[in-house]
């Protein structure tokens, strides 16, 4: 069963923002979406407005605390999720220091990272969701060299995705 429900937002003086349902049902509550507009005056909107703010990939959590009408109080930081993202596995940006090479991923849904390279010690990560990771590989031979990474990404649901990235290590 679905119900929709309106409720008060408020934000305080602490930049503390509520949402106050004055008319719940007396049912048990599995989910709660709560959908924000997008736009320069949304409650989520970047700070400021003539700069562009991409929260895709971004982990963002809100404080939450919820209170039942028998008096339980739950409190955690719950995950925001950002839709209109880009479904694509993408390396952001690469980055050589010495002989360490690190990668940012932009990774679409949870899942499994696997970062593979000829010369270079293998990598991987879990994601719980879409998220900007960075991986950070290691030679395993000695002098300079050029490889190419190969990113696999095993989705939760979904197809699997690959990506890839030429890098010079050493120099």
């Amino acid at each position: 069963m679905t119900l929709e429900l309106r409720g008060e937002t408020s934000i305080s003086k602490s930049d503390v923002t509520s949402v106050n349902f004055k008319a719940l049902p007396d049912v048990p509550v599995k989910t709660l979406e709560i959908k924000l507009p997008a736009g320069a005056n949304s409650e989520f909107a970047a700070n400021l407005p003539h700069e562009r703010q991409d929260f895709c990939g971004q982990k963002l959590t809100a404080p939450t605390e919820l209170r039942a009408q028998n008096g339980a109080v739950l409190k955690q930081e719950t995950r925001v999720r950002i839709r209109g993202c880009s479904t694509k596995l993408a390396i952001s940006a690469r980055k050589v220091k010495g002989r360490t090479l690190t990668l940012t991923i932009y990774v679409p849904a949870a899942g499994k990272l696997k970062a593979t390279g000829t010369g270079l010690g293998a990598a991987t990560t879990r994601t719980i969701g879409a998220e900007n990771v960075m991986m950070t590989l290691h030679p395993q031979r000695v002098g300079t060299f050029k490889t190419k990474v190969k990113l696999i990404f095993t989705p939760t649901k979904g197809s699997k995705q690959a990506a890839a990235a030429a890098a010079s290590i050493g120099e």
